[in-house]
């Protein structure tokens, strides 16, 4: 066990000794240089910054000219290409028409069914899905 601590104790010993040696940057040198490593970092982060802005733009633009136009369309009409879009009023009465056809009045506000019972959007969803299934069923024993 004593060995282990002389072990220990020239440990410490030889690093104080090493520490004595080591040359200290005086407080100048220390604030120089750190004034110049904050430089270079900014420096530096301000040309990736304006490389990325530049690539991105770039990139954009390469990607936006290989869309075909169809798909130009499609995205800004929400319609495919070819296609009319409705306007408000158009697609009002379209909704209309859909909701009359399952018993259901639509005034562009609140719905009613035929015993004139107000609905909420979804319930008339609902009917209108359980019509649309009972007229595929009837359908397809028609087909057969």
């Amino acid at each position: 066990m004593a060995k282990k601590t002389n072990k220990i104790v020239s440990y410490f010993k030889d690093v104080k000794s090493e520490l004595k040696k080591v040359v200290w940057p005086s407080f100048k040198q220390v604030k120089n240089n750190t004034i110049i490593v904050i430089a270079c970092v900014l420096i530096i982060g301000a040309f990736i910054w304006i490389w990325d802005l530049i690539f991105a733009e770039s990139f954009g633009r390469i990607i936006e000219s290989a869309r075909t136009p169809d798909a130009q369309v499609e995205e800004t009409t929400g319609t495919e290409a070819g296609e009319a879009e409705l306007s408000a009023e158009e697609l009002l009465d379209f909704q209309k028409g859909i909701y009359a056809e399952a018993g259901i009045t639509y005034d562009g506000e609140k719905y009613t069914d035929k015993d004139g019972k107000e609905l909420t959007k979804e319930e008339a969803d609902a009917i209108i899905k359980a019509a649309a299934a009972e007229a595929g069923e009837a359908e397809e024993k028609d087909a057969e």
